[in-house]
């Protein structure tokens, strides 16, 4: 037998007959036998146990939480115990735990717990805020604290606030943030601070003294809180703590408003007020008196203000004095029978009122007016020096008219031609008019003579009869201030107007009728009534009579959004204008799931909630599967619809290859199934390999459940910040950035 076939199987019997492995090779059963080396056990192939750690070919016991000897940024964690990390060179606990036996050996890193949380001891609270304590079982703030928050999760211990001091908005309403007695946290939006709860108020510097001082006993004004005084230092309502007269001293007394009745303030009572006693008007104005229990002027006073609110008792003035003018139009300023006050603006007087005449010093006599008995002529021209004393009454001479229509109170005025003004008395009646077949007409305070009903001005001041039939000729009625008569026609709705080539003039409909055989119809808008296409398409030609109702054709739609005086305007396409009126609808679009939509004045067509417009005209719905064909959404107006697709974190966007377009995960998340799941950076919580891969294909999910570097690669950044590089750790001699590079 050669050498050489004596070796191979030399070699072979070895293999065969092995037994002990080394770390990291296959071993051959579950058994710890198997496998050399201190805290090597056999799981398939030889790892360290769980309170060792791999170590330059071996495993290293781990570090006791206070120890030393880790090594910062491992991605092995070197420490025993749970929630513990490597913090320079030392095992640590992690930032959410504290070691209960005050960073010394031999502890153990129990939670920190936040205000409201159960606790067993002040260490489990102080550890979260210093200034907290275990109390009840519940981490609650020490007494000269309180909680931000008020009361509620994630709240911090802040000091307790003087009078004035800010609070915050979650505390309004309680005395919990504040450091005096009786005062409360309240304000208003984003100004909150500490005050006097009612009944109380600031009496010097952080105290709130309780209202209650007598009337005219002795009292301190209290202090102003952010600019607010309070009035009611005592115990008697309308009462305040004020200085006295003579500034000697302050005493409780009664407000401007109020006047001391024995042991009380009671209301001065103004011009108009109800009263009971004389006092009560008097110590408002000292010329009033209380009379059938309203306050009122003394008989040689009137109210300045014309029996209103805030009047004062001033003394009654003879005729042509000088009166007010809130009592303009009436008696009570003079002291004179029959008298008015009168004038404009700034100057007023007491004056005869109408009907009477100032006929000797402070007298004013009655005149006698139109209708009223008489005996001589100057008894009417003392009152209208157009009107005379005939048979035992006064009326107007024969030139004249009654612009009161014969009625009282009449004044006489000059007959007036036709298209002049006559007076809304004499609505109806002949008598203002110097024209046969002429009668005032008008409205409100206009009112002209004009050719009564079956009569047109055809000349100067000559009235004509109407009765020209539709399309015959006729002749142009003359202006009447400005008003054209209509109709010297005799069919309703019809008027006398040039053709429209101005070669002559006819009867003819009017705007808003349109000739129907012998007759003129009316015009029908959009929503009235209707019983003909002619009804409609007459105002507005791309309407039509449907359902008894003029409404637009079907390519068009009511750009008044179906309410009165809208107009047919064309259907517009996706992103054409609409009208504000038609908001919220999708009758002026041309897409179906389209509505019109905007704000102010500018209005379009858009797409609806759900869909989004994927071409030229058309309205596509949302909710394309993962992978699945989609059409990327167009720009409408600016605004970029990025949801095409049914699935969270998911857009419609081109393939790789850039042949086709399908709905994908974004940039910030990977396919997981059918849905998109985030990636995770380094030191970020993850539950999966692939978790941390889809970010980072050196890295992996470690025992912590974070994404840590895998064996022969580093952190870039540090093991303890989230993010970084899993970088190729270097070899002997090389240049190293961190040890861990190594």
């Amino acid at each position: 037998m050669g050498t050489s076939h004596y070796l191979a199987l030399l070699v072979m019997w070895v293999s065969l007959t092995r037994s002990c492995y080394g770390l990291g090779e296959a071993c051959t059963a579950d058994d710890s036998s198997n496998c050399t080396g201190t805290g090597v056990v056999c799981h398939i192939t030889c790892v360290c146990d769980s309170n060792h750690y791999p170590s330059n070919g071996g495993c290293t016991e781990k570090i006791d939480l206070g120890f030393s000897g880790c090594t910062n940024g491992n991605a092995v964690n070197e420490c025993a115990d749970d929630n513990t990390e490597c913090i320079a060179g030392f095992c640590k606990c992690v930032s959410t735990h504290y070691d209960n036996n005050g960073d010394t050996s031999r502890g153990e890193c129990d939670k920190k717990k936040k205000l409201g949380e159960g606790c067993s001891t002040n260490q489990d609270c102080t550890s979260s805020d210093s200034n907290s304590e275990c109390s009840g079982n519940k981490c609650q703030c020490q007494s000269s604290y309180y909680d931000d928050n008020g009361n509620n999760a994630e709240g911090t211990c802040a000091s307790k606030v003087n009078l004035e001091g800010t609070c915050t908005a979650t505390t309004s309403g309680s005395g919990d943030p504040c450091n005096t007695a009786f005062a409360m946290c309240t304000g208003s939006e984003s100004s909150y601070t500490c005050k006097c709860q009612g009944g109380y108020y600031k009496s010097d510097g952080n105290t709130c003294s309780k209202v209650g001082v007598a009337l005219r006993s002795s009292c301190t004004i209290p202090t102003s809180e952010s600019g607010t005084t309070i009035t009611d230092a005592c115990k008697i309502t309308f009462a305040e703590c004020m200085a006295t007269s003579d500034a000697s001293t302050t005493t409780c007394q009664c407000t401007a408003t109020h006047y001391t009745y024995g042991s009380e303030c009671r209301q001065k009572k103004k011009l108009r007020e109800g009263c009971s006693t004389n006092q009560d008007c008097t110590s408002s104005d000292s010329n009033s008196e209380c009379s059938g229990n309203k306050c009122q002027c003394q008989s040689s006073y009137y109210d300045d203000n014309g029996n209103n609110a805030e009047g004062m008792c001033a003394s009654k003035v003879n005729l042509e004095g000088t009166c007010t003018a809130a009592t303009s139009g009436s008696g009570d300023p003079c002291n004179a029978k029959f008298a008015v006050c009168t004038g404009r603006r700034s100057s007023y007087t007491c004056k005869c009122q109408g009907g009477y005449y100032k006929s000797g010093g402070n007298t004013c006599s009655k005149e006698k007016k139109l209708g009223e008995g008489c005996s001589t002529n100057q008894d009417c021209t003392s009152s209208d020096s157009n009107s005379e004393c005939s048979g035992n009454k006064c009326q107007c001479h024969s030139s004249y008219y009654d612009d009161n229509g014969n009625n009282a109170e009449g004044t006489c005025a000059s007959k007036v031609n036709l298209e002049g003004t006559c007076t809304a008395a004499t609505s109806g009646s002949g008598d203002p008019c110097n024209t046969k077949f002429a009668v005032c007409t008008g409205r409100r305070s206009s009112y002209t003579c004009k050719c009564q009903g079956g009569y047109y001005k055809s000349g100067g001041n000559t009235c004509s009869k109407v009765g020209v039939a539709l399309r015959s000729s006729c002749t142009i009625p003359t202006s009447e201030s400005g008003t054209t008569i209509t109709d010297a026609c005799k069919i309703t709705f019809a008027e006398c107007m040039a053709t429209s080539d101005a070669s002559t003039t006819t009867c003819q409909c009017t705007a808003t009728h349109y000739t129907y055989g012998s007759e003129c119809r009316q015009k029908k808008k959009l929503g009235e009534g209707c019983s003909t296409n002619q009804d409609c398409t007459s105002s507005d030609s791309n309407s039509e009579c449907s359902g008894n109702k003029c409404q637009c054709q079907s390519s068009y739609y009511d750009d008044n959004g179906n309410n009165a005086e809208g107009t047919c305007a064309s259907k517009v396409n996706l992103e054409g204008t609409c009208t504000a009126a038609t908001s919220g609808s999708g009758d002026p679009c041309n897409t179906k799931f389209a509505v019109c939509t905007g704000r102010r004045s500018s209005y379009t067509c858009k797409c609806q909630g759900g869909y989004y417009k994927s071409g030229g005209n058309t309205c596509s719905k949302v909710g394309v599967a993962l992978r699945s064909s989609c059409t990327i959404p167009t720009s409408e107006s600016g605004t970029t619809i990025t949801d095409a697709c049914k699935i969270t974190f998911a857009e419609c966007m081109a393939t790789s290859d850039a042949s086709t377009t399908t709905c994908q995960c974004t940039a910030t998340h990977y396919t997981y199934g059918s849905e998109c799941r985030q990636r995770q950076q380094l030191g970020e919580i993850c539950s999966s390999h692939k978790d941390c891969i889809s970010f980072d294909k050196k890295s992996k999910c470690g025992t912590s459940r974070t994404c840590q570097c895998q064996t022969n690669y580093y952190d870039s950044d540090g093991s303890i910040n989230v993010g970084g590089t899993c970088t190729s750790k270097v070899g002997l001699g090389s240049a190293c950035p961190r040890p861990d590079a190594c």
